[in-house]
């Protein structure tokens, strides 16, 4: 099964194909300890009325990258970052459910505001490898705090650099390639943010939240 199949209304369009899609979809995620999302149908009803049918839309909550395959489609991640960021991360059952539940609501989202709740959600689950993975995509401003200075990576604009460059004791930090500047100039950090990166989506030490 591939993405063009998916998109093909001709797939879908007899019953027994539909409940052989979905009996293939729960067979692998049995073998690969994926929950389904419960709002699909478990009786080989119909895929084009199903909610996560909106998933074809979109792409995998960690990489963006197409999601191919129904199993993949219906977690809203695809199978090499679930190997990668998800699978054998050491929580019980109940917990991994309810993560699956967050990363299928990113997926839909992408990306933008609405996706701060569930990463928050996801953080305080401990699935901080899923988490980061998704920040890397989805999340362009990302601060953290080390030593007395605060990390603060964003999407380049040529038109900041005087700003960024006009914080005292701002520097370039190599290492972590993006901007430095002391824990004390928050409210010129907060300035520049609000002028160059409003609206956009940003995690600091204190979570999710809006440039506003």
């Amino acid at each position: 099964m591939n993405l063009a199949e998916l998109r093909d209304d001709r797939f879908w369009k007899t019953e027994a194909a539909k409940r052989e899609r979905r009996q293939e979809a729960e067979a692998y995620a049995a073998k690969e300890g994926i929950e389904l999302p419960q709002e699909l149908p478990r009786n080989g009803g119909s895929y084009e009325d199903a909610p996560a049918m909106r998933m074809l839309a979109t792409r995998c909550a960690c990489c963006g990258r197409p999601l191919v395959d129904a199993v993949s489609v219906e977690a809203g991640m695809g199978p090499e970052c679930r190997r990668r960021h998800f699978v054998g991360a050491p929580v019980d059952e109940a917990t991994r459910k309810e993560a699956n539940k967050l990363i299928y609501e990113i997926a839909l989202k992408q990306d933008g505001f609405g996706i701060a709740e569930p990463l928050d959600k996801l953080r305080a689950l401990g699935f901080d490898r899923v988490v980061k993975r998704i920040e890397q995509r989805a999340v362009p401003v990302r601060i953290e705090e080390r030593e007395g200075r605060l990390i603060v990576k964003t999407p380049y604009r040529a038109d900041s650099l005087s700003a960024w460059r006009a914080i005292p004791g701002r520097i370039w930090d190599k290492e972590a390639k993006a901007n430095s500047v002391p824990a004390g100039q928050r409210h010129s950090l907060w300035s520049l943010l609000k002028r160059f990166y409003k609206g956009a989506l940003a995690v600091g030490p204190k979570g999710t939240f809006e440039v506003k």
